[in-house]
């Protein structure tokens, strides 16, 4: 009887299962799926974002177009929020959000209540790649190494309090002693990358390397800038000899940096609303990967000089989960770190 009753609970999902295919592919079948930027145009997660979205709808059932649009504003925080609130839970919107706003809600850089999500509740698709921020100087500042910025202040820009940027400048001067100046207003990296040229700022303490390489090879090429640390839980294979932020840090600020850091594991991730569909959700995070292994778009990201590291949807939530669970009193210590001192509006 037990196992007649096995055959046909496995006889039921052999049945389940194409009817909850078919019924995913009839849903999206006509469809637009909107991606939710939450940076400014010409950047790096929106040109991940639209490297992605022209390779995505062929693996996705029923085929649906996407269409990739810009929310930027408040480090991705009013992005999240209207994916997390206002979208359709129908699984036609996707965020892609800068990573830091999954732990926005613990951290409240933006202001406790700002946030109005719990980043555990909602659905994570995965990610293109891990980030490694990177801390450059522009060549016309006698600045070599991070110690300098200990004796001369370095002006740095940033687009909101809850940037890679901002955080990485107010953690360094915490606790290295740099002197980095953070000018805020800008929009994002294009703004940024053309303020840095024309001399208003002298460099960034967020940029990752992935948007530094393919954005700006020629500044690498040139000797335009120079990388001075790298600000990651693991260094980066393309940075050798560059120095590990996390190597300074001893006894028990390390726990705080690497909570600050471990955002970055994430790289660049798409999210959804925590009510979609659970059959469209495994839709789309199966091919999300499946994109980010075909070979169209990996030719297309190699020309671009884009990384692709693919991240499972599964692996960001047990980073977002591992975020969540860190004890409140080193939480807390990370709100001090981080708490915004702006020094100079544009």
């Amino acid at each position: 009887m037990k196992r007649l009753s096995r055959l046909g609970i496995l006889a039921l999902g052999l049945v389940l299962l194409p009817a909850t295919n078919a019924a995913t592919e009839d849903f999206y079948a006509g469809k637009r799926i909107r991606i939710i930027v939450g940076s400014s145009s010409g950047g790096g997660y929106d040109t991940y974002a639209r490297l992605i979205a022209r390779h995505w709808e062929r693996h996705i059932p029923g085929k649906p177009s996407l269409v990739v649009q810009n929310m930027p504003g408040a480090s991705s925080l009013k992005a999240m929020n209207h994916v997390a609130n206002a979208a359709p839970k129908d699984g036609t919107v996707i965020g892609a959000v800068q990573n830091q706003i999954a732990f926005e809600p613990i951290l409240k850089i933006n202001g406790k209540g700002n946030a109005q999500y719990d980043s555990r509740k909602l659905n994570w698709i995965g990610s293109a790649n891990k980030e490694v921020a990177t801390v450059f100087i522009w060549h016309t500042t006698p600045v070599k190494t991070i110690d300098d910025v200990k004796t001369r202040e370095v002006l740095v820009g940033s687009s909101g309090v809850s940037t890679s940027s901002s955080y990485n400048s107010q953690l360094m001067n915490e606790l290295l002693g740099t002197r980095f100046k953070v000018v805020y207003g800008y929009k994002g990296n294009a703004e940024l990358s053309l303020a840095i040229e024309r001399g208003e700022i002298q460099g960034s303490t967020g940029m990752y390397f992935s948007s530094l390489s393919s954005n700006h090879p020629q500044w690498i090429a040139d000797g335009k800038v120079r990388i001075i640390a790298q600000l990651a839980l693991e260094p980066h294979p393309g940075l050798k000899g560059v120095p590990l932020l996390l190597d300074r840090v001893k006894g028990d600020p390390r726990k705080q940096v690497e909570l600050i850091f471990s955002s970055g594991l994430m790289g660049r991730p798409y999210v959804m609303p925590g009510s979609v569909p659970e059959s469209r959700v495994k839709a789309l995070r199966d091919s999300f990967l499946a994109v980010l292994a075909e070979p169209a778009l990996l030719a297309e990201a190699k020309r671009s000089k884009l990384e692709i590291q693919p991240l499972s949807g599964d692996a960001i939530d047990k980073l977002v989960a591992a975020a969540y669970a860190t004890p409140p009193a080193i939480v807390e210590k990370v709100r001090g770190l981080l708490r915004p001192k702006r020094d100079k509006k544009k």
